[in-house]
């Protein structure tokens, strides 16, 4: 029978026994697997995904691939070794990744595809985390019945989430109902947001601090009118910077591209000539309670000028993009 150890190791003195769980702890931290299972397990927590492998000989995209690995290992060996000159504190990993490029995905621009692929996070926002994030980007929660968030609660399973006892696993890649909890959440969410936010005072809004409802991008004629163009677009490089984190100037592809979105939608409005807001939508109670409004607190009941229906189908646009659904 083998002596007790650890690879070459051994434990060849019986007085060495009653300490030999002691002694097999510091052997394995001191094996150089250790700290790259640490740094393995960390890595999937923050980037969701894991590390990537070397390429098969013959991918395609092998010289790629390897590249990319390549910088990979670079990265973890510069964290590895800050790991155990700093006696393995799992801080100097947690750092070393969040300050790398491949949490940082800007270091990665115009790269091949495959030299991106290791950069960047990956994963589906869990139902807690999504439910925190409403209010902090959107201003109001997402609540059922009893004024609970309903992701947590109503949509948990649903939404990929566990309750620790019958699902233990969290989903990681969305189905086809995590998709529909999405779109429901979102729909709802821009109606009850839109209307709050634009009842306050202008320097105290969240989502529309440069403009007004009345402030249309066509005349009747379908001509164009500058000023409101020119607010509407600067509000919508000011929700992209509050939904998405862009930094991105206002002249930029993505912002004309959720301009069109809104003035589309604005044609559609203004040529149905129907002004009626859905009574959900409508500015009659306080989103943060739940309270009815007194009547001269109150908000829009209707949508005379077609811009708050247009504004909702931008937060809901905004809402169902990944890079709002991950992290």
């Amino acid at each position: 029978m083998p002596q007790p150890g650890f690879g070459t190791r051994v434990v060849d003195s019986v007085a060495q026994y009653p300490k030999a769980l002691q002694w097999l702890g510091g052997q394995v931290t001191s094996d150089s697997r250790f700290a790259m299972s640490a740094l393995t397990n960390i890595y999937h927590g923050l980037i969701g995904q894991t590390p990537l492998p070397y390429p098969a000989s013959d991918d395609p995209e092998f010289e790629a691939k390897a590249k990319s690995w390549r910088e990979q290992n670079r990265i973890f060996q510069s964290i590895l070794a800050a790991f155990a000159a700093n006696n393995n504190n799992v801080k100097e990993i947690v750092k070393g990744l969040i300050m790398s490029p491949i949490y940082r995905t800007d270091a990665a621009h115009d790269l091949p595809a495959g030299e991106m692929e290791p950069f960047g996070t990956g994963r589906l926002i869990t139902p807690e985390a999504l439910a925190r994030q409403l209010p902090a980007t959107a201003g109001v929660r997402w609540v059922r019945y009893d004024r609970q968030d309903a992701l947590p609660t109503d949509y948990n399973i649903l939404y990929g989430g566990i309750d620790s006892e019958n699902v233990v696993k969290r989903l990681t890649v969305p189905n086809a109902i995590i998709a529909n909890v999405g779109q429901r959440m979102a729909n709802e969410v821009s109606c009850s947001s839109v209307s709050w936010d634009l009842m306050k005072p202008q320097a105290q809004r969240l989502l529309f601090p440069f403009i007004e409802p009345s402030q249309v991008p066509e005349d009747d004629n379908g001509f164009a009118v500058p000023n409101s163009v020119d607010n509407i677009k600067k509000n919508i490089h000011h929700l992209h910077k509050r939904f998405w984190g862009e930094r991105i100037d206002i002249s930029d592809a993505e912002v004309e591209r959720t301009y069109k979105l809104f003035l589309e939608t604005y044609r559609e409005l203004h040529a149905a000539k129907n002004t009626s807001l859905p009574y959900e939508c409508q500015g009659l109670w306080d989103q943060n309670t739940g309270v009815a409004l007194p009547m001269g607190m109150r908000g829009a009941t209707d949508d005379k000028y077609f811009t708050i229906r247009s504004w909702m189908a931008v937060i809901t646009y905004m809402m169902l993009d990944w890079k709002y659904l991950y992290q």
